[in-house]
């Protein structure tokens, strides 16, 4: 199940900060069968796609998630896609459920709202890349995040940015604009640099400090053949392994469980 709520309203960042950390990590009221109000406000879910592409993967999202997700609220869909190819194919109509919208918007999920290099081969290996002579406008994206969410809001971010997404996902730790993230799905691009994968693993811990657990990894080819035979999501190929296997590979983590579910299932296992 992809939906969780999150207890209190924080006002700020630090509030967002320290009332996810008592969320998932202070049991004692439980042990103590003190009895903890849910505040379950959730109305909202988005879907935010980095790198959209020609749409596939909202497709793909839609294909195995969206019935679930309607029945708790309504849908949003952002994309960002600053290749100009790629922009007029992932915004093109797509068979939305009621209750569901779409906005795509031509630019570049970065650290900084500006403009930035940006290469491309006619809508292929599109890429933030020092090198090239292309410019095309950028947004500062954990600054928005932190601008546009609350903690009542389910956020589900997709990254296929090609190389960016280490930048990027640091920036979220720092302003800590990740306390609002429910559900992450990470293309990590394969190391193009000596301390790429040190810095990967370095966010997986942070994820870990943010309450995220990873789950398992995709490859999209298994998407594809999923969704062509008309099978579930649970039917798709999972691999609980860490290694970067190929280019394609999704990385998947998620919000913990609430604190009462845990520590009803570890009771349970006990008896």
């Amino acid at each position: 199940m992809l939906i969780r709520s999150l207890v209190g309203n924080p006002a700020d960042e630090q509030d967002i900060s320290n009332s996810r950390k008592a969320y998932y990590y202070d049991y004692e009221p439980y042990l103590k069968k003190e009895t903890s109000q849910t505040n379950n406000t959730f109305h909202q879910f988005y879907y935010i796609d980095l790198g959209c592409s020609d749409g596939r993967d909202i497709q793909h999202f839609l294909y195995f998630h969206s019935k679930e997700i309607l029945d708790a609220g309504n849908l949003s869909i952002i994309g960002f896609e600053p290749d100009p190819i790629n922009y007029f194919a992932c915004k093109a109509e797509q068979n939305l459920p009621i209750s569901a919208t779409k906005t795509v918007y031509n630019t570049a999920a970065w650290i900084k709202s500006d403009e930035v290099p940006y290469a491309t081969e006619m809508g292929q290996k599109s890429r933030i890349d020092h090198n090239s002579t292309t410019r095309v406008l950028s947004l500062d994206f954990s600054r928005w995040i932190l601008e546009k969410f609350k903690p009542e809001h389910y956020v589900y971010i997709k990254f296929t940015i090609e190389g960016a997404e280490i930048e990027v996902l640091e920036k979220m730790v720092a302003d800590r604009s990740l306390a609002l993230v429910d559900y992450l799905e990470i293309e990590w691009t394969h190391p193009v640099s000596s301390d790429y994968e040190p810095r990967r693993i370095s966010l997986e811990c942070m994820f870990d400090n943010f309450g995220m657990d990873y789950l398992y990894m995709i490859d999209v080819a298994d998407m594809d053949i999923a969704q062509t035979h008309n099978e579930t999501y649970e039917a798709v190929r999972k691999d609980s392994g860490w290694k970067l296997n190929t280019s394609l590979t999704r990385f998947h983590y998620r919000t913990r469980k609430e604190v009462p579910t845990l520590l009803n299932e570890r009771l349970h296992r006990r008896k």
